[in-house]
């Protein structure tokens, strides 16, 4: 961290990004595509602070009492498909109960 002390004078009083602005022009040059992409998002935003891309809801989003249905409860359903091997066992099981 580096302190500049600005004196009363009138050269001082003009604050310049000139410097800066030469450094993030030069980082911009030398990365790739998706670093220019975020420079040009973070000067974007510095540029236009009133357009945000951070927008409240259009409307109030209902969070409690979901709709109750059969789609629903499948989606939701804790029971699982039988494995390969639990069907072989089924049917195995199956001819055996008839050969006897």
């Amino acid at each position: 961290m580096s302190f500049v002390d600005l004196s009363c004078d009138d050269s001082a009083n003009e604050l310049s990004i000139q410097q800066e602005f030469n450094v993030i022009l030069n980082c911009f040059k030398e990365v790739d595509i998706t670093g220019k992409v975020q420079i040009k998002n973070k000067l974007h935003e510095i540029a236009y602070p009133d357009k945000m891309s951070l927008d409240a809801p259009k409307s109030q989003v209902n969070t409690k009492k979901a709709k109750k249905g059969r789609a629903r409860k499948l989606a939701r359903s804790t029971k699982r498909n039988p494995s390969y091997f639990e069907h072989v066992n089924a049917l195995c099981s199956q001819i055996i109960v008839h050969l006897l």
